[in-house]
């Protein structure tokens, strides 16, 4: 797992780089935004060494489990052949977690020149990765859109992840053009509107699929 974990163990450690680089250039008494609430408004500072240190520890530790994923999955070979997506997927997520970092960053040096915006559209941008690979999963236990009825049916997961991949595509193409004209404090909305449904939807298609593959075993 540690080769298809290349390029996110290379963006952990540049943020985390760049996180320590820009802690010992601030006053440790300082107060860093760090969240921001649904309309772009900062509702939750930290220290510098929390907010700065935080985002790339946590994608850390993330990238450890990962890492020894193949001897927690039950069905390894699975993983194994889910190694292109499972690539892609995680460093999709890799891109926001450095936009992330630079937008913590440049808040704390006074700046604004990475927005709310450019993050949702970082976020867009994973979601058509994401969705670009889904279809490629086999199933696992660990990755994936992992429901009692996916898991139970190769077919099921085939179907769910197809669907669900076309979805997160069209949302997330959406999602990064909206990010460059609705306004920062309106964006969080449109972005739950929208992921609302890439979320919820394939849970139930998967039910549903499920139900239909029982009732034709039954007939």
């Amino acid at each position: 797992m540690l080769k298809l974990l290349k390029w996110p163990w290379t963006i952990a450690i540049i943020t985390l780089a760049a996180g320590l680089y820009s802690y010992f250039q601030l006053d440790p008494s300082i107060e860093i935004p760090v969240h921001w609430n649904i309309n772009g408004e900062v509702d939750r500072t930290a220290s510098p060494l929390g907010a700065l240190l935080g985002v790339p520890g946590t994608f850390i530790i993330v990238l450890l489990i990962l890492s020894f994923l193949k001897q927690l999955e039950p069905r390894r070979e699975h993983l194994e052949q889910s190694g292109k997506a499972f690539q892609a997927i995680t460093i999709g997520v890799s891109i926001v977690i450095l936009i992330a970092q630079g937008m913590i960053i440049s808040a704390a040096f006074g700046y604004a020149t990475i927005t709310i915006n450019t993050l949702v559209g970082g976020i867009g941008l994973m979601f058509a990765v994401m969705g670009n690979y889904l279809g490629k999963l086999k199933s696992t236990f660990f990755v994936g859109i992992r429901t009692p009825w996916t898991l139970s049916s190769e077919t099921v997961w085939k179907k769910t992840h197809r669907l669900a991949g076309k979805l997160y595509v069209v949302i997330g193409l959406i999602v990064i053009a909206l990010s460059f004209i609705v306004a920062a404090q309106d964006l969080s909305y449109v972005l739950i509107a929208l992921l609302m449904p890439a979320a919820f939807f394939p849970l139930g298609y998967s039910w549903y699929i499920w139900k239909q593959e029982q009732n034709e075993l039954i007939e």
